[in-house]
């Protein structure tokens, strides 16, 4: 039986809501002739952006027109894909475009589960996630969960609690104190950066814990350091 062919679709965006970083991904990848290398058609790059660095009042979400915009078409461009018996290879480099994606195999009727790797378990919404970004919750928008809005865009859910598998996540297990960066990143504001956040304190206050982290609904038993989660604000 001969083998399905790729095709490679870039979805060159970052859910920080500016030019740059993540964007440049497909781009970068393209240089080294990954889709060539591995025989796939290359069909360019889907349109939307994800711009505006500021939360939504209403979600919680950073960009959330875009969000919305990139789940839409990257679940229109997998279900076509598969549809003609194609294989699809998203090149993006920001997790923002997951939920789209797995849209677009369950509108096609085909089977899917996610082993997400990531040092987070990608399970925050728009009132959990310390920064607003989209990138903080597509396994939870997958799973049919939270921001509502998000999730109305990818149809519903489109995948179980038991097809899911966090590897590598490092996401706190029982928050006990709350560092003097951690605040400050919750309103937006001044931080002043990862190492003084890692030096004051390791663990984030309980409002900007996962909701049910983990594929069973159950918190993540690992911990470490909020070293890289708390970042500088995108403001």
């Amino acid at each position: 039986m001969p083998t399905e062919p790729w095709v490679a679709i870039g979805v060159p965006i970052d859910s920080v809501g500016r030019a740059g970083g993540t964007e440049l991904a497909p781009a970068a990848v393209r240089e080294r002739d990954l889709a060539e290398r591995l025989g796939a058609r290359d069909a360019g790059d889907l349109v939307p952006r994800i711009r505006g660095d500021k939360r939504d009042a209403e979600t919680g979400v950073v960009g959330i027109d875009g969000v919305l915009a990139v789940t839409e078409a990257v679940r229109a461009a997998v279900g076509d894909a598969v549809a003609v018996g194609a294989r699809p290879l998203l090149i993006g480099g920001c997790c923002t475009l997951v939920p789209g994606a797995l849209a677009g195999l369950r509108d096609a009727g085909a089977a899917a589960a996610i082993a997400n790797v990531d040092g987070h378990v990608d399970v925050y919404d728009g009132v959990s996630s310390p920064t607003g970004e989209a990138a903080d919750m597509p396994v939870g928008v997958a799973l049919g969960r939270e921001p509502a809005r998000w999730v109305a865009a990818a149809g519903g859910p489109s995948v179980r609690p038991g097809q899911v598998v966090a590897l590598g996540a490092r996401d706190p297990r029982r928050p006990r104190t709350s560092p003097p960066c951690w605040p400050a990143i919750w309103r937006r504001s001044r931080c002043s950066g990862p190492r003084r956040c890692a030096r004051r304190g390791s663990r984030p206050p309980v409002s900007a814990r996962p909701r049910g982290s983990g594929a069973s609904g159950s918190t993540s038993t690992s911990t470490s350091s909020t070293r890289r989660r708390c970042r500088p604000p995108t403001t």
